[in-house]
């Protein structure tokens, strides 16, 4: 952006031809001050780096840290002079009162040397300046401000939710970093600075007993987290780089929120799932969370225990990773990508303060998790996340950027550096974890190929992973914990990175699943599973997936769900052109039910198809069909045999999500649905279905049928290569081209403890 740029003297780079385009002829100066931190505060104390942190502060030169101290203290009488006016005519409490008044005194008493600044490691500090693209959306992000004499005036608690404060929370960071970083061209600019002091002093006021839900009608106990981890590390930043410049009257007040946010924590984690059979760290995203505000809380306040809270915390976190790098997102669930993020933003952030070796281990621990699920442009599947948070959204790159720094893990840099070619010049969005990418980067890290022609056993979920150019599939046999259910085993996509899109993705299977109508007029459609029994092969060019499942009620998760007299069945064929599936819905005995349905959710763009809301159409010109073949995008689709009554197209949007995207279910069901039916064992529906990404053929022949016996098969024939997969629910078995069951599969070699070796992985 013109007119903005890093704050100091100027030091040619090294920089990449890539990065050079991008800079876009925009001129950055930079900082060549290495100095070590200065004493923070009188006695001596540092915030000095530990072993083996990352270098990301330096110091300051005198002229700059002495510069506007003057200045800085006018501003800041002019704001408590109106405090006190503001909170007299409104006749705030005596204490009120008297914190404004007491504030004031110091501050015009103070000399100005309390108005230095000092080298605070604190500090995020953004290396390569002229080649960080990260940095320079950071910059553009602290461009504009609100000045604090608009900020005046009183602010009702009820009149904003704990979302928007959150959000106000978040928006204030930037603001300090601006103001207490020697980079920022903002650095100790004394309106900005006094807007930053006023702002923080609303938002932790803006909270009951630590609380930012207190008397609210919905609750969300998330936003107070986010909340107050967020304000204490803004707050941490100001004393560390200013350690006198604030007045004792305004530091006490704001500490005794802060420990009051911390205290309500305390007490309201205590409260976690007594039933999980990991104890209270069953939410990794939001442990993270937890520990950053309990370490903060402990070094602001001196208090060891909230230090102890934060650090077993974290150790927890590294222990709760699945061998593939990723986290569970609720109790043992599977990974959920936007959440990965949320806990790795945390959890570096808290390594950078706290130099935490546990934390380091558990980042390297999970460097296998974008290489592995990431596909080109930072489009990441959703198939096998928890029910409840299908997303589809972009991957960021600042992630896998801040991981390949800290585990030393060139795939990592190949992801971030796909992601950020795509986005191409001033593209970053506006987002928090700028400063974790911008604190890492470096342009002549080495870079590796992005995997790709791999097929391997999935150890996040537990089932097969294939990549193949712009096609991938996934499938997951994890068992979830709590009966938290199901609704789709399988997913598919194809990328098309012919189009400069932020999101090349072009045609997804969403979701596969069944659903039924229990008796009864007030009865919801159920399409959840629980106790379902899974089974991996893995061959060099084909995987083999198979499961029986109960369907389960209620329909939402947690707590213990009621298995239901329904079973489904699915039998998949995996390859590098094509997925093939059988899937049916039986009862378990006489039943009565008021319909049974199929539904494979096509997709495209980014969006968040679980949302209710959205809009039904009949159809849409984007779904080509003809002989019960469909196309989205760049994947197609054949339904090769059903016994399903009538198939219908329903296309759906959710045009109130930031980044709405397109998706159309396929849906096969009974004609008189809502009308209740007798079923036995042998009233079975099923579907034949054979998924492919466009520019391919499909097969010549897909069959299923029964061997003598007794086990079904699944059969498809392309030329003269035929592939079948056999499966007994009897002997809940699983063959592949007749392949021995007890035969290992290839792992991701990225671990160094696996080495990508076979593993079984049948259970």
């Amino acid at each position: 952006m013109p007119g903005v740029k890093f704050s100091g003297s100027a030091r040619p780079v090294r920089v990449s031809p890539a990065r050079s385009r991008r800079a876009g002829g925009i001129f950055f100066g930079w900082v060549l001050a290495s100095l070590t931190a200065v004493a923070a505060v009188a006695g001596d104390q540092r915030f000095d780096l530990p072993d083996e942190h990352p270098s990301f502060a330096s110091g300051l030169q005198e002229d700059r840290r002495t510069a506007d101290s003057e200045p800085i203290r006018t501003e800041l009488v002019r704001w408590l002079q109106r405090a006190v006016a503001d909170a007299t005519r409104r006749s705030e409490p005596d204490i009120a009162l008297t914190r404004w008044q007491r504030a004031l005194v110091e501050v015009e008493s103070k000399p100005v040397e309390d108005f230095h600044a000092v080298a605070s490691s604190a500090v995020p500090w953004f290396p390569h300046g002229e080649a960080n693209p990260y940095a320079e959306a950071y910059l553009r992000s602290v461009t504009e401000f609100t000045p604090w004499t608009e900020l005046l005036g009183e602010v009702v608690y009820d009149q904003l939710t704990s979302q928007q404060i959150r959000r106000q929370a978040y928006d204030l960071y930037p603001q300090v970093w601006a103001v207490c970083s020697p980079q920022s061209p903002y650095f100790r600019h004394a309106e900005r600075m006094v807007t930053v002091l006023a702002q923080l002093d609303r938002l932790l006021h803006l909270q009951r007993d630590g609380d930012y839900n207190a008397g609210r009608d919905r609750r969300d106990e998330n936003m107070t987290r986010f909340t107050f981890a967020i304000l204490s590390d803004a707050y941490w930043l100001l004393v560390t780089s200013h350690p006198r410049l604030l007045p004792s009257a305004l530091r006490a007040s704001w500490e005794q929120q802060i420990r009051a946010g911390a205290e309500y924590q305390v007490v309201q984690f205590s409260r976690r799932n007594p039933r999980n059979p990991h104890g209270p760290y069953w939410y990794p995203n939001i442990d993270a969370v937890y520990a950053h505000q309990m370490y903060l809380a402990g070094k602001i306040l001196d208090h060891p225990p909230y230090l102890d809270r934060a650090r077993s915390r974290v150790q927890r976190l590294g222990e709760l990773l699945y061998a593939d790098g990723g986290w569970p997102y609720l109790g043992l669930s599977n990974e959920e990508p936007a959440y990965h993020g949320v806990t790795l933003k945390w959890l570096i952030r808290y390594w950078q303060l706290s130099g935490d070796e546990h934390a380091r281990q558990a980042i390297r621990d999970s460097a296998a998790y974008y290489p592995l699920s990431t596909e080109a442009g930072g489009v990441i599947s959703g198939s096998a996340s928890p029910y409840w948070k299908h997303r589809w959204d972009a991957v960021t790159p600042e992630y896998p950027e801040a991981v390949s720094a800290i585990a030393d893990e060139p795939m990592n840099k190949a992801v971030a550096a796909d992601i950020l070619d795509r986005l191409g010049e001033g593209r970053l969005e506006r987002t928090q974890p700028l400063p974790i990418g911008a604190s890492f980067y470096d342009p002549e890290r080495t870079v590796a190929e992005l995997p790709d022609n791999f097929l391997v056993y999935d150890r996040n979920l537990e089932g097969p992973r294939g990549r193949f150019g712009a096609w991938s599939f996934t499938a997951t046999g994890r068992d979830l914990a709590e009966d938290r259910g199901k609704y789709s085993y399988v997913g598919c996509l194809v990328t098309d990175t012919s189009q400069r899109t932020v999101y090349p993705l072009s045609g997804a299977l969403q979701v596969a699943f069944f659903e039924y109508l229990p008796a009864g007029d007030s009865g919801q459609p159920l399409h959840l599973t629980m106790n379902d029994r899974c089974h991996t092969r893995i061959t060099a060019r084909a995987a083999a997936f198979a499961v029986q499942a109960q369907m389960q009620q209620p329909q939402a998760g947690g707590g213990r769900s009621r298995a239901m007299p329904w079973l489904q069945e699915q039998v998949w064929l995996m390859t590098d052109r094509r997925m093939v599936g059988h899937l049916q819905l039986y009862p378990d005995g006489p039943q009565v039910a008021r319909g049974r349905a199929a539904v494979f959710r096509l997709g495209t763009g980014r969006g968040l198809p679980f949302l209710r809301g959205t809009d039904r159409v009949d159809a849409s010109t984007r779904i080509q069909t003809g002989d019960q073949r469909y196309r989205l995008g760049q994947l197609e689709m054949r339904i090769w045999d059903h016994n399903f009554e009538r198939i219908l197209l329903e296309t759906r949007r959710h045009a109130r999500y930031r980044y709405p995207g397109r998706w159309v279910d396929v849906r096969l069901e009974d004609l008189r649905e809502g009308i209740e039916r007798r079923y036995g064992p042998d009233d079975r529906r099923f579907v034949l279905v054979e998924f492919w990404p466009a520019g391919h053929e499909p097969s010549d022949e897909v069959t299923w049928s029964q061997t003598a016996c007794g086990r079904d098969r699944l059969s498809v024939r392309l030329g003269e290569t035929i592939k079948t997969v056999s499966y007994s629910a009897a002997e809940d078995r699983l063959w592949l081209d007749g392949c021995d069951p007890e035969d290992p599969a290839p792992v991701f070699p990225l671990r160094p403890e696996t080495g990508g070796q076979s593993r079984r992985v049948s259970r």
